[in-house]
């Protein structure tokens, strides 16, 4: 089990990514405010975030690069429906991109893909 952050400005989405990764075993916490969890990540540190990529205030590429230069060794999994959002994700640490629309089986598969990679890598470390 692990504890994923939800973050997308889509209420609908959030609740919906969540509800998925709670059926496969994980506790998760959501936000539809990128500030809010942006403000929450400073002091907890989560297994995985997974992103929506434009949202108001602060995009899904700065939360990851916040993330990944905070608490290295989080996944991060970011959402877009937009071609172009790609670009940075690699200097931001981002693991895995999912582009919009997307099946909920992709998404548990992304999850699981990116906390076995990491637990292979505290394994190793």
């Amino acid at each position: 089990m692990a504890f994923v952050v939800v973050i997308d400005d889509e209420e609908a989405l959030a609740d919906l990514y969540a509800v998925q990764l709670q059926s496969m075993g994980h506790q998760t916490l959501e936000f539809t405010d990128s500030r809010k969890a942006l403000g929450w990540l400073q002091d907890h540190r989560p297994d995985l975030v997974v992103s929506d990529m434009r949202m108001p205030h602060i995009s899904g590429a700065d939360v990851c690069k916040f993330v990944h230069e905070r608490w290295p060794g989080v996944g991060l999994i970011v959402a877009s429906g937009f071609m172009e959002s790609d670009v940075k994700l690699p200097e931001n640490g981002v693991d895995r991109l999912l582009k919009k629309p997307f099946g909920l089986d992709e998404l548990g598969e992304a999850v699981e893909q990116v906390l076995h990679t990491y637990s292979i890598i505290k394994k190793a470390g």
